[in-house]
């Protein structure tokens, strides 16, 4: 099983990820974790940290707020603005 998540035992390739009800590929979930662990972090450092090219963040927010439409769940920023993960269903106490 690799960092990202379960590989298909027959071939190998990571399978995709359970996010808040929404399936991701891999580099996407990758993504959308790092957000979430890192939030405000601008677009260069989340490319130098995950190693991708520079339009892969924003590229990959606006697929990733597409399949979350249906929820309150966001990425936002971009353009001088941090990344971060709005709409995220609050944790209950108790």
């Amino acid at each position: 099983m690799g960092a990202l998540g379960r590989c298909c035992p027959t071939c190998g390739t990571p399978m995709a990820g359970l996010r808040f009800g929404v399936y991701l590929t891999p580099r996407r979930m990758e993504l959308f974790d790092f957000i979430l662990k890192n939030p405000g972090l601008q677009r260069a450092t989340i490319c130098e940290r995950l190693e991708i090219s520079g339009n892969t963040p924003s590229a990959h927010r606006v697929q990733i707020n597409d399949l979350f439409a249906a929820t309150d769940i966001r990425i936002t920023g971009g353009k001088g603005n941090g990344y971060r993960i709005e709409g995220l269903p609050s944790k209950r106490k108790g």
